[in-house]
């Protein structure tokens, strides 16, 4: 998708009513579910299928579940450019914060990507890496005593220790020196829990299980249709005074060819 057809979407999705969004995507092709809003994230959001566009170092997701092996740079691209269009329809400095997301994937690539987000008001963390710039799932009573030998500073979620939500906390992305911490959640949370306990079985993704399995099963890897549903829900947030939240189910990653 070009810049200036972005600019169209983009501009066509901020002259349509909040209620009339889905029309308005759908009316440039197919897109990807999206909505707004769960408790714990307060943020419009989007869904991208797992599998296909996830990494296949993920221990969270299921061996029986196909996994990727290259990111997909076009996609990436594409949310960098969306960062732009939308920072600049709606007269903010380029690089304000826009969306943030989340990837299981690891290595210069993905570094590679993650700075590139950055620079255009994505924010990307590293799920499953105790680093910066990393977040974690664990027990928040395991928390004290993995500080201990870190060597990171780590931060639990705020979001699910009280009522705030992501878009009163912040953290996600404007403390990009830190690693988030989660508690084990979603209705795969026993699985996932025993998975960081022991690592003797892999599976435990939420996006498996619930409501959010639901969503990404009706969504696909079409990059039209995932920077469709993006361009919405950076547009939504906008409107709203907030930063949407970019894959709740699935990555950055593609079916290698």
């Amino acid at each position: 998708m070009k810049k200036n057809q972005m600019r169209e979407l983009v501009s066509a999705l901020d002259g349509s009513a909040l209620s009339k969004l889905r029309e308005a995507a759908w009316a440039f092709g197919p897109t990807n579910p999206f909505g707004d809003k769960d408790v714990k994230t307060g943020s419009p959001s989007m869904y991208r299928p797992v599998g296909d566009s996830c990494p296949r170092t993920c221990e969270f997701l299921p061996r029986s579940l196909a996994r990727s092996t290259v990111l997909d740079m076009p996609y990436v691209r594409g949310l960098c450019k969306l960062g732009d269009v939308v920072n600049e329809q709606y007269g903010r400095e380029p690089g304000t914060p826009a969306a943030w997301l989340y990837t299981h994937g690891l290595g210069a690539a993905v570094v590679a990507a993650q700075e590139r987000l950055a620079r255009h008001g994505l924010f990307m963390r590293m799920s499953d890496q105790k680093i910066p710039g990393g977040a974690i799932t664990m027990p928040f009573e395991n928390v004290p005593e993995e500080r201990a030998g870190a060597g990171v500073q780590l931060a639990k979620c705020l979001a699910q220790l009280t009522d705030m939500d992501c878009n009163d906390c912040r953290l996600c992305w404007e403390r990009m020196d830190l690693c988030i911490v989660f508690a084990p959640h979603g209705s795969q949370k026993n699985k996932a829990l025993r998975v960081i306990q022991d690592r003797k079985e892999t599976g435990g993704c939420y996006a498996t299980g619930g409501n959010v399995n639901t969503h990404q099963r009706r969504s696909t890897a079409h990059l039209g249709a995932s920077l469709r549903a993006a361009a919405a829900v950076m547009v939504w947030a906008a409107r709203t005074d907030r930063v949407a939240r970019l894959q709740v189910s699935g990555d950055i990653y593609k079916r290698a060819a």
